[in-house]
């Protein structure tokens, strides 16, 4: 979801789906289903979001920052694809 900057109560946006989903092994691995996004950056045009996965393991998720936006303020389904090293 999209806060405010002014007033972070209110919420500008919201996806009505999920933006990351864990399907990697190492994100299902000890704690199925899970993941917990614990910051972010944008660098040169794009959003990285680190998370931590499966409560032992700490990944990063991408998605071009433009293209996220345009599609979460346009209701469609916006994602965050894992970074494969």
């Amino acid at each position: 979801m999209l806060l405010d900057l002014a007033d972070p109560t209110k919420i500008i946006y919201r996806s009505d789906y999920p933006v990351l989903e864990p399907d990697m092994w190492y994100e299902n691995d000890w704690k199925p289903g899970i993941v917990y996004a614990s910051g972010s950056i944008i660098k040169d045009g794009e959003l990285f979001v680190y998370y931590g996965g499966g409560d032992k393991y700490v990944a990063v998720a991408k998605a071009n920052l433009s293209e996220f936006l345009h599609k979460l303020t346009n209701n469609q389904h916006a994602i965050l694809e894992p970074v494969k090293i």
